[in-house]
């Protein structure tokens, strides 16, 4: 399904993800409907970031990840959801610039978590620090493949009113009440994963436009992404599938991704307006992930040496960022004579997983 109808399957996802967890575990419950309120099955998978909560995953030091079964982070934590409002163009095109520099760590604001699947792998692997990572390098390891049910998530919340609760998925914290703007589903049920992002229907109201905590809607689904015209349209929820009636109704799939390229050739794009706020226009999922990498060491004390995101330096009115299918010799230089080549590995492919930048050093 998430090869022949990618859309249908975002929409599947959304419910099963979006679907209320059993308390105090990390599965669905069954007694409960969709829409109910507390915290959803994606809530209770490790976080792995989120503004400055402390991730169970890329810990402190390199230190071990936590058991799968440790107890749950505190639901609606305030450091996991007070997600920095959306800056001014220049601040935020700072802070991005410098987000995969060679050398360079730089805490996310988006809360990421990760399934069983992807956690196993990353534990099983040891590449949960930049040691273990930059082990795959210097063994020569061209790629590697996470398991068909990886799975993570990216999402973004803003304050909210106490009148718009009914709409959001939301929760309270220290005080405020935290809406669910914009969420990202990453899955590895394709070679080169799958992609989906959904927003808030607050999110494209004109009248929003420029207010904070509202990034521009620069790009309709029908102008850029690929989001067919059909009955899963971008513009409204399905029928049928248990959104009616529930707050879950008044959220937008933006659209899905399955491949670099249309059939005629044409990059895909995809974007979301709270995630990718000020590069819209040139956003690709599959092809910013494609870039996760791991390379040489560059210093004792620094982050690990990867690829950026950005195909060159931004200019004041624009991020440029990837598109279309990635380019074979920023991973492996080719020499020697035709028919003969040598190929010299230049950076490890993560297989998508961006996360893995937020791995430490281990503690001497």
């Amino acid at each position: 399904m998430a090869l022949l109808s990618p859309d249908e399957y975002a929409w599947r996802l959304f419910v099963a993800l979006n679907w209320p967890a059993r308390s105090g575990s990390r599965e669905p419950d069954p007694s409960k409907k969709l829409g109910d309120a507390g915290r959803v099955v994606w809530e209770s998978w490790k976080l792995v970031s989120g503004g400055p909560a402390k991730s169970e995953v890329y810990r402190t030091g390199g230190a071990d990840p936590t058991d799968w079964d440790s107890p749950l982070d505190a639901y609606c934590d305030a450091t996991a959801r007070d997600i920095a409002p959306l800056q001014n163009l220049l601040v935020r095109r700072r802070d991005i610039s410098i987000l995969f520099e060679p050398g360079v760590a730089q805490p996310g604001t988006d809360e990421v978590r990760m399934n069983l699947d992807t956690f196993t792998f990353i534990k099983g692997k040891q590449i949960f620090n930049i040691e273990g990572q930059e082990a795959l390098f210097n063994g020569g390891v061209a790629s590697i493949q996470f398991p068909a049910g990886a799975k993570e998530i990216k999402a973004q919340w803003r304050e909210i009113s106490a009148a718009d609760e009914a709409r959001y998925h939301s929760c309270r914290s220290n005080g405020k009440l935290y809406g669910l703007t914009a969420l990202h589903i990453l899955t590895k049920d394709l070679p080169n994963w799958y992609w989906a992002t959904f927003e808030h229907v607050d999110n494209k109201k004109p009248e929003n436009q420029g207010k904070p905590g509202y990034g521009p809607w620069l790009l309709t689904s029908k102008d850029a992404f690929s989001c067919p015209p059909d009955h899963l349209d971008c513009e409204e929820f399905p029928k049928g599938i248990g959104l009616d009636g529930t707050k879950w109704q008044n959220y937008l799939l933006r659209g899905s991704q399955i491949d670099f390229v249309e059939s005629t050739g044409s990059p895909t794009r995809l974007a979301n307006s709270q995630i990718e706020t000020d590069f819209q226009t040139t956003s690709s999922c599959i092809s910013c992930h494609a870039r996760a990498s791991i390379g040489p060491r560059i210093a004792t004390s620094k982050p690990g040496n990867r690829l950026l995101i950005f195909d060159a330096p931004f200019a004041d009115s624009q991020i440029l960022t990837p598109f279309g299918s990635p380019d074979p010799n920023m991973f492996v230089t080719v020499s020697g004579a035709t028919g003969q080549p040598i190929k010299a590995l230049k950076f490890t492919q993560l297989d998508f997983v961006w996360s893995l930048f937020r791995a430490q050093r281990r503690a001497p």
